[in-house]
């Protein structure tokens, strides 16, 4: 588990290079960590605390958006973030499916 506020997976510790578009769009993902959280927290209600730390949710969820980059059709970056929590609350209930 991390530290109350503490934010795994930061954009310093992305070792490999983005294309310049990507890199502007995971950049966006980077300060939505927060937002994705609660979305994650929402969804699990609390019934996975100390089984599943939401973080890593988050995590996950940001490395599908990442591998699947390409599957993304949208052009605006409202778009984008609607994306990522859509993908979050995926993995959140995969979760959910999982531990119950």
């Amino acid at each position: 588990m991390n530290d109350a506020g503490s934010q795994p997976g930061s954009s310093a510790e992305m070792a490999w290079p983005l294309a310049p578009e990507d890199a502007a769009l995971w950049e966006k993902a980077q300060r939505l960590r927060p937002y994705l959280k609660a979305v994650v927290a929402g969804v699990l209600s609390g019934e996975l605390n100390g089984k599943v730390d939401e973080w890593d949710i988050v995590q996950r969820s940001m490395a599908a958006a990442l591998v699947s980059r390409e599957q993304f059709q949208g052009e605006k970056s409202d778009q984008w973030q609607a994306w990522l929590v859509t993908i979050a609350r995926n993995e959140a209930r995969k979760a959910l499916r999982f531990w119950r």
